[in-house]
């Protein structure tokens, strides 16, 4: 399953963007007039939505960008929007029978990349808080998934050792760190183990029933890791919001050691 996150998440395809020539002879005088009056640059990013679990899309699915309306993805299961680069967006993907599943970032200088958000089913993410010992989840509250990964099939299992916290500290449960070995053969077991301080080669967390609002994620033993959902701080630490009834992914990706 964490695998399936992987093609989910990822599935980026980067383009360059063309680069200005600095060899103009302007002064910056003149650099800094012409960067006054310089349009903004803007990229198109295409947005689907998947089932977690099975990597199919889900062409019903709305995508709603913050401060936008939603939009209902085509035939193909795709949504195009045009942002502002390095701008901060936040997105959520909706479908029927779906936990809404949200992430945050800040647009890159890439064209067309395209972004796609893993649904998981109402009746899984129930049972994941279960297993958590959550007694029943809110919905006036939201959840959270982490996953430190290393990007691509070369690196079998994933980033180990990863520490976390929150801040404010919140009322949720959790950090709950997934047990080694396949989330959906775990399922039918145990799941998380209450012992573990940090991820295991799953690289997988879950926080459950935390009150909406923005937060901060300290860690430890991320070398090499950098936020793709999520917006990294000066101090290292990761900003993310939650949400009511939605799933937010924090998502690092790894340099392979």
């Amino acid at each position: 399953m964490l695998r399936s996150y992987m093609s989910v998440v990822l599935c980026i395809s980067l383009l360059a963007c063309g680069e200005s020539d600095s060899s103009d002879g302007g002064t910056p005088e003149a650099d800094a007039a012409m960067s006054d009056t310089a349009p903004e640059q803007t990229v198109s990013i295409r947005y689907t939505a998947r089932n977690a679990q099975t990597d199919e899309l889900i062409t019903d699915a709305e995508i709603c960008v913050d401060g936008r309306e939603c939009m209902t993805a085509d035939e193909d299961g795709v949504v195009v929007l045009d942002f502002v680069v390095g701008s901060r967006v936040g997105v959520s993907a909706k479908a029927g029978g779906y936990t809404t599943a949200r992430g945050i970032g800040i647009v890159p200088e890439t064209d067309l990349s395209e972004y796609s958000l893993p649904l998981i089913l109402d009746g899984v993410v129930s049972l994941l808080g279960t297993k958590a010992g959550v007694e029943s989840l809110d919905a006036e509250k939201g959840h959270v998934a982490f996953l430190a990964v290393y990007p691509g099939d070369e690196v079998d299992g994933e980033k180990e050792g990863i520490s976390m916290t929150i801040e404010p500290a919140g009322d949720g449960v959790g950090p709950k760190y997934v047990m080694e070995g396949d989330v959906i053969e775990l399922l039918a077991g145990d799941l998380y183990d209450e012992t573990l301080m940090a991820t295991t080669n799953s690289g997988a967390a879950n926080y459950f029933n935390v009150t909406p609002g923005t937060y901060n994620l300290s860690l430890t033993g991320a070398d090499g890791c950098e936020p793709f959902f999520g917006i990294e701080n000066a101090d290292g630490t990761v900003e993310f919001d939650i949400k009511a009834n939605e799933m937010t992914y924090l998502l690092l990706t790894c340099e392979q050691e």
